[in-house]
């Protein structure tokens, strides 16, 4: 099930306040609804009463998918400077109450995939990756190395999300430019992959910590 509580949510265009219900913990297994409307890009999405401006709140909650192995402390976007503290709250959240379960748990809870996201679009492209059933750290790899090959991306911050994945590419939004999307071949993933052992050395961080986003390698 979904634990909702309470909260005043500003619009981001006007700055008007309504109370809403919001997600402190999402289980998925018990939510297939929430874990639907994510993937649609719509969960939590709603109209401002005052200006009619259109926008989705960015909550802080865990989201829990025992059944596929799927875990994530998602942060509002702006939390994200802070990623390394994130990820060790992360890490105590789900790791702590492990380690004190019965072997079985402990058992089960080593198959899960444990994230810090920041933000709805990120959460979203966790599932929609996990779905896919793709390798979400060597797309992170694959989004430098897109950076990398075309010049319109070489000059501003890295900020694509996947949006689609299919039998012959991968698809990602470019904060920088909504309006187009950036095509990666699957067979180059698909090559990346096969490396994935040199790149978990190259980039341990990127492959060995809850922050699973390209984006941290400009911090560390």
């Amino acid at each position: 099930m979904t634990h909702l509580v309470s909260a005043p949510l500003p619009c981001p265009a006007c700055g008007h306040l309504a109370d809403a219900e919001v997600p402190s913990s999402v289980n998925a297994g018990r939510s297939p609804e929430v874990r639907a409307a994510l993937l649609a890009g719509r969960y939590l999405a709603r109209t401002c009463a005052a200006c009619g401006a259109d926008f989705q709140p960015e909550p802080a909650f865990v989201y829990v998918d025992a059944e596929r192995g799927e875990a994530a402390l998602v942060r509002p976007p702006a939390d994200a400077p802070a990623f390394e503290h994130w990820e060790r709250v992360t890490e105590r959240a789900f790791w702590g109450p492990a380690r004190d379960a019965p072997d079985r748990w402990q058992r089960q809870a080593g198959r899960f995939a444990l994230r810090t996201v920041f933000g709805l679009d990120a959460l979203r492209e966790k599932l929609l990756l996990w779905s896919a059933e793709l390798d979400d750290p060597v797309v992170e790899v694959l989004k430098l190395d897109l950076r990398l090959r075309l010049p319109a991306l070489r000059d501003r911050p890295l900020a694509l999300r996947a949006v689609a994945c299919d039998a012959d590419a991968l698809r990602f939004a470019d904060a920088g430019d909504p309006a187009t999307l950036v095509v990666a071949p699957r067979g180059r993933y698909l090559r990346l992959l096969a490396e994935r052992a040199h790149l978990a050395t190259r980039f341990p961080a990127l492959f060995g910590r809850p922050y699973v986003d390209a984006a941290r390698l400009a911090v560390d």
